[in-house]
């Protein structure tokens, strides 16, 4: 068996939603998948912890749409969730840990460490492009994550003050 091409990178970001809304908001595979720009939103599945997907990934100049299957864990319900995405066409996996912390009052702090690897023999022979996929997925996820539980924070208070 092909030896894999390991790459794994983290970011931090201070989100203006409380931690218990914005765990409730990613806690499931259909949940978490409309926090990842890469994936499309509709995750097939019978549970809230597995699911089909399909997906756009991206390396160097090529694009694939690709079929795989996510599943998220409850690693420490409202401090850590774990994610894996496997895509079998492209031999790649990615693995990933959320982390939750409150900062402030209704603001968060979210840490996203996830490690990619794959046997493929195009990808392992492109090393720098598979990082930036990384990055770039860790990166675009964890501004995803910061953009719309805002908005969500603030749409539940709005329509609490309507009441």
């Amino acid at each position: 068996m092909p030896t894999a091409l390991e790459r794994s990178y983290e970011r931090t970001v201070r989100i203006g939603a409380p931690l218990d809304g914005l765990y409730e908001e990613m806690d499931s595979v259909h949940g978490l998948a409309r926090f990842i720009p890469q994936l499309d939103n509709s995750v097939l599945g019978s549970d809230d912890n597995r699911g089909a997907c399909r997906g756009m990934f991206s390396i160097g100049p090529l694009s694939y749409e690709v079929d795989g299957d996510m599943t998220v864990d409850r690693v420490v319900p409202l401090h850590s969730l774990e994610v894996a995405l496997r895509a079998p066409s492209l031999r790649l996996e990615l693995e990933g840990a959320f982390e939750f912390m409150v900062s402030a009052q209704d603001e968060t702090t979210l840490r996203y460490a996830a490690t990619i690897r794959s046997t493929h023999p195009l990808l392992r022979r492109m090393p720098s492009s598979l990082t930036g996929a990384l990055e770039e997925h860790v990166d675009s996820t964890t501004d995803l994550i910061a953009v719309r539980a805002r908005q969500y924070t603030q749409a539940k208070r709005l329509l609490a003050e309507l009441e």
